[in-house]
């Protein structure tokens, strides 16, 4: 049963999960990381992961009907999981152990295990989904998948989106301490 799990996988799964454990891995060292670059990756994540949310519960191309209360419903509990990660990681402040470089344009950050953890949770609530509902085909309809899939990708999302805002947010420190920001523009996230 395993086998033959393993045998219907697209090969580009494999490349996938390889690409992000190497991804996840180079994080754990310390690394700069040029201002230009810093959100990319973490905004594409979050958006293929509110698609994947979208395409689970009826969304795109093989929309059924029937399924539009359910696909709001995962979609609303991604927006507010997500929201609500920003929330907490606005809260936190933020990096005191990012060093901003004006000049060169980049953050110098500290390795750390967390983003190979947060890129191998995506990765995993993605694919177990993906699992899910290629095999037990009700799930589509169900509202309960639906809410508990939007919180979780949510809620993983908003955090790696988060801690990219709260190492940005080192350089807004940085420019309002030159008197080029006001506090004002600082707390409303400029």
């Amino acid at each position: 049963m395993l086998i033959q799990t393993i045998q219907h996988i697209p090969f580009w799964v494999f490349i996938l999960f390889a690409a992000l454990v190497y991804l996840g891995i180079s994080r754990t060292r310390q690394r700069a990381v040029p201002v230009r670059r810093l959100l990319t990756m973490p905004l594409a994540i979050a958006a293929y992961s509110l698609y994947g949310v979208y395409s689970a519960f009826g969304g795109g191309a093989q929309a059924v009907t029937g399924l539009d209360s359910v696909l709001a419903m995962g979609l609303l509990a991604w927006l507010i999981a997500a929201g609500a990660a920003l929330l907490v990681m606005y809260q936190l402040g933020p990096r005191r152990d990012v060093t901003y470089l004006p000049q060169a344009q980049q953050f110098l950050v500290p390795g750390s295990w967390l983003p190979l953890a947060r890129l191998m949770g995506i990765f995993v609530i993605k694919f177990g989904i993906a699992f899910a509902l290629a095999t037990q085909a009700a799930l589509h309809s169900s509202a309960p998948f639906a809410l508990s899939t939007g919180m979780l990708s949510g809620a993983l999302s908003g955090t790696l989106v988060g801690a990219a805002w709260r190492i940005w947010r080192v350089m807004l420190v940085h420019e309002a301490r030159l008197g080029s920001l006001s506090p004002a523009d600082l707390y409303a996230g400029k």
